[in-house]
């Protein structure tokens, strides 16, 4: 019976993963740690998609498949006790595709138990970071560089062990050469992987469009890709038809250029096997490039090429190489350190007036004003973004924020620009860090405290803190579910009915969107409205809620039922689309309705955008048929004057007003709003209504058309059809 129940959590919690696991496009297997070698038992497609292996080539087998050639005991070893004793992991992996080409890996692990505590299944979570690890290796290349040549090694050394950072990213055996151009002539200077006798046979060589791969790529100042080296005519004279000694199958050159628009030397990556690069193997290469570019010139002009990789060219401030390298010889006395990321609260404002070239040498003076701030403190600065600069610093004092009050005063004093005297409110994001910690996440960690700074006007700090990563985290899940509901038609209409105040009966209704996410669940209107607008899906929404609300009126007219208005809410973007009323008259064609059906509800602040567009779209909408209605009234920019400004035919009293009826000054507005309206013709509805006494108030000031959860909440199309039903009957 034990081994039947065992039998079933297994099953189910398996299915429970694959179903979870298909949401992500993140790759992912399930190992079962019950059995000797922990073998694979499932795999997603994401998976087969970013190795290469099909499911059935790994299902059963170990992790190792995907070690290559190599061994990783000791890996293996760290990650299985961790999740033998915290349950979960996270690290970075090397793998390797099934061609053998290397996959670098975040991999989040997390042991799933039985109600035992016995381990069911290990599910690992694998994101690639192979562009990461190499923008991470071009940074420890260039580090490498130039501490090289500042103690004195020789070019050709340097240029080795780019060689040999670059190989680590391809197949296994592929061979890297850095050759010089002099006089017309090919020279070695790196490659010692490549087989000595094919290297002396090809020094000295004279470039020319179809001597080989790097002679071509040299004159031709082009990338020269020859996939399969046997069959390519530039290569007969030197290998030979066929198969070669050397076993070289395929190889990529690409010229390196100077200034002068000469080719000074050439980079080359032979493979055993016909091979073709990929997109992000040929950007890749092209960034090693520049780096062997200064490598070559920084022989001849350490000081020049240093000035070029640690400082910013726009402001002649340290850059972020600068910034990596020396912050790890920051005081090691220290006690208080802390990350800083830095910018003004106008910058955006400088750059559009002034241009980007200005706002660069703003940001040098912030950055010379904070070096005389902490001239007598061990710090490093350097510039971070196009718009903000980065701190690290390291104090004896008990608390670092006393530094963080300082720095702020690099806003306290005019910067003149072109006669303007402009202030620069600092904004920053900081965080506090011990020694030996992941520099890398506290840049990341600082800078989202300073977006959460940005969020406010002024000068201001933030300091890091978890809730923010739960705060990104929730709007990424949440624009993942909007995405998912407009696709998977998870967005519905439900409506809330006007009612006559003085028979209780419905005279209309109010479509109001509800999203039931299959990631999410039930989603507050709150949030999904507003993040589907800074998403820029509003009018697809809006537009998936029209074509609801039009099949339900056009079936109510097919089954002989009584029609009520139904007002839709539009943004105003939508509102000013050029196609707007084009596409609703177009819709209420499809669906056969009358245009009379439907009310266009706007927000108050609809006239800010353009008045005398608004005027033209909303009279072309009434010419039409369709009414207008202008929602949360009397709050925010409106004005009593937009109702004879705007031909609208209806006004939403905002619920604020309803909430403090029971003030005699709100009575008052009250009672103006709807006595205007009434003169006007214009209907007045009062929203928010939540109780007797509320709507005895507002039945008492004539105003006759309530809305609000005192009478009915929001409902669903099936239920609002029993509402009419049982109300009709």
């Amino acid at each position: 019976m034990g081994q039947q129940v065992d039998y079933k959590i297994r099953t189910e919690l398996l299915h429970w993963i694959k179903k979870i696991g298909s949401q992500f496009d993140t790759s992912y297997i399930v190992r079962d740690p019950s059995i000797p070698e922990k073998p694979i038992v499932y795999v997603n497609e994401a998976f087969t998609k970013i190795t290469g292996f099909a499911a059935n080539e790994v299902i059963g087998e170990s992790i190792t498949i995907l070690h290559g050639e190599r061994r990783f005991d000791s890996m293996e070893k760290r990650i299985d006790e961790d999740l033998e004793m915290a349950g979960s992991t996270r690290l970075e992996v090397l793998n390797f595709h099934k061609d053998g080409t290397p996959i670098w890996f975040n991999v989040i692990a997390q042991t799933f138990r039985n109600p035992q505590g016995d381990p069911i299944y290990e599910v690992a979570f694998q994101t690639d970071i192979t562009v990461q690890k190499q923008q991470e290796a071009i940074i420890e290349m260039q580090a490498v560089i130039y501490e090289g040549i500042e103690n004195g090694y020789d070019i050709s050394v340097l240029l080795q062990e780019i060689c040999n950072k670059v190989e680590q990213f391809f197949i296994e055996g592929t061979m890297c050469t850095i050759m010089a151009v002099r006089d017309n002539k090919l020279h070695n200077m790196a490659g010692k992987s490549l087989p000595f006798a094919y290297r002396e046979s090809i020094e000295g060589l004279d470039i020319g469009p179809f001597v080989g791969s790097c002679g071509a790529a040299a004159y031709l100042q082009q990338i020269v890709i020859t996939e399969n080296l046997e069959t390519s005519p530039n290569w007969l004279p030197y290998l030979g038809e066929g198969p070669n000694e050397f076993g070289l199958k395929s190889c990529w050159s690409f010229p390196i250029i100077n200034h002068a628009k000469e080719t000074i030397a050439t980079f080359g990556i032979y493979f055993t096997q016909v091979n073709q690069p990929a997109q992000n193997d040929l950007t890749f290469i092209q960034k090693i490039v520049p780096l062997v570019l200064l490598a070559l010139r920084n022989a001849e002009d350490q000081k020049k090429i240093l000035h070029l990789a640690y400082r910013d060219q726009e402001t002649e401030l340290p850059n972020m190489n600068y910034f990596y390298n020396d912050v790890k010889e920051l005081d090691e006395n220290g006690e208080n350190r802390f990350i800083a990321v830095i910018s003004s609260f106008n910058y955006p404002e400088i750059v559009d007036m002034f241009g980007r070239e200005i706002a660069s040498l703003v940001l040098r003076e912030i950055g010379n004003r904070l070096n005389d701030i902490l001239v007598d403190y061990d710090y490093v600065l350097s510039r971070f973004t196009s718009s903000a600069l980065i701190i690290a610093g390291n104090t004896k004092r008990d608390d670092y924020r006393e530094i963080v009050k300082l720095l702020l005063r690099v806003g306290h004093f005019p910067i003149r620009i072109d006669r303007m005297e402009i202030y620069l409110p600092i904004q920053m994001g900081v965080i506090p860090y011990i020694k030996g910690a992941d520099v890398h996440q506290l840049i990341r960690q600082a800078d989202l405290a300073l977006s959460e700074a940005r969020k406010r006007n002024g000068e201001q700090v933030y300091y890091y803190a978890p809730e923010m990563e739960e705060s990104i985290k929730h709007n990424m899940e949440l624009q993942s579910a909007i995405e998912t509901g407009l696709r998977n038609q998870e967005f519905t209409v439900h409506l809330q009915p006007k009612v006559d105040m003085e028979s209780g009966r419905i005279i209309s209704f109010e479509a109001l969107a509800r999203l039931n996410s299959s990631k999410l669940g039930w989603v507050s209107p709150i949030d999904f409205i507003d993040a589907t607008e800074k998403a820029g899906k509003i009018e697809q929404l809006e537009h998936l809620i029209i074509r609801q609300v039009l099949a339900w009126i056009s079936k109510r007219i097919h089954m002989n039922q009584r029609v009520y208005q139904v007002a839709i809410n539009i943004s105003p973007n939508h509102f000013y689309s050029a196609y707007f009323v084009k596409g609703l008259l177009g819709l209420i064609e499809e669906y056969g309705v009358s245009p009379s059906s439907i009310v266009i509800e706007l927000t108050e602040s609809i006239g800010l955008g353009d008045l005398d567009k608004a005027k033209t779209i909303i009279r072309e909408l009434k010419k039409a048929g369709i009414e207008c209605s202008i929602d949360d009234f009397g709050i925010g920019y409106s004005s009593l004057s937009y109702l004879q400004e705007l031909p609208i035919s209806e006004i939403k009293i905002d619920r604020s007003f309803i909430n403090q009826i029971q003030q005699s000054g709100t009575r008052v507005i009250l009672q103006a709003i709807i006595d205007i309206a009434d003169k006007l013709d214009i209907r007045a509805v009062a929203e928010g209504i939540e109780t007797y006494e509320q709507m005895i108030l507002l039945r008492g000031m004539s105003c006759s058309i309530g809305q609000g959860y005192y009478f009915h909440k929001p409902m669903s199309l099936e239920q609002i059809d029993e509402i009419i039903k049982t109300e009709e009957t």
